[in-house]
C-alpha cells in the first residue's frame, strides 16, 4: 500500500515515445486507456526480480509481473482512474504452480465489469471470462483484500473479495 501511495503522488519520468499515446487516450473511454497502458508496459523487457520494484526501476531495467502491475497502476492513476477502481492482485497460476501479479480495473459502465491487465497477455481481458488464475489477495492505496478460496474455473472470484482491515 505504501508504494502505491508513493507512486500516485510522484512524477515518474516516462519514455518519451509513450507521451503521445498517453495524451491521446486521456479523453478516450476506459477500455482504450487500458489497452494502451497494457501494450506500452508489456513492451518492457521481462526480468525476474525478487521484490516489487518502483516504476522508475521497472522502466529503466525491466522487471517481472509485480513491477508491470505497479507501473500500469501508476499510469492509469495519471489518466484519471481512481484507486478505488483498481487493485493489484496476487494470484495463483495452477498451470505453472506459481504465484503471479496482475492489475484488476473496475469499469463504470456496468456493475460487474472488471478487467485484467497482465504482463502475459497482449489483450485486456474481462474478469468475467478469465479462469486462468485463482486470486489470493489484492491491494490498492486504500486497503488489502483477501479473496475467497475457489477453483480456477470459477470466474466470479474476482468480483466479491473479503476485506482485511489494515
Amino acid at each position: 500500500m505504501a508504494l502505491l501511495r508513493q507512486i500516485s503522488a510522484e512524477d515518474v519520468p516516462l519514455p518519451r515515445d509513450w507521451k503521445p499515446h498517453l495524451t491521446r487516450v486521456r479523453t478516450e473511454p476506459l477500455l482504450a486507456k487500458l489497452t494502451v497502458v497494457n501494450d506500452l508496459v508489456n513492451r518492457i523487457p521481462y526480468k525476474r526480480r525478487v521484490d516489487w520494484v518502483h516504476p522508475r526501476v521497472f522502466l529503466k531495467r525491466g522487471g517481472d509481473c509485480d513491477g508491470a502491475a505497479v507501473t500500469k497502476y501508476m499510469l492509469l492513476r495519471g489518466l484519471g482512474i481512481t484507486s478505488a477502481d483498481m487493485r493489484i492482485a496476487l494470484v495463483y497460476w495452477p498451470e505453472r504452480k506459481a504465484r503471479h501479479a496482475i492489475l484488476m480495473v473496475r469499469g463504470k459502465d456496468e456493475k460487474l465489469s472488471r478487467y485484467i491487465l497482465d504482463i502475459n497477455h497482449a489483450r485486456v481481458v474481462s474478469a468475467i471470462y478469465h479462469s486462468e488464475y485463482v486470486p489470493l489477495m489484492s491491494v490498492n492505496e486504500n486497503g488489502v483484500w483477501r479473496h475467497k478460496k475457489t477453483s480456477a474455473r470459477i470466474t466470479n472470484h474476482f468480483l466479491n473479495p473479503r476485506i482485511i482491515r489494515p
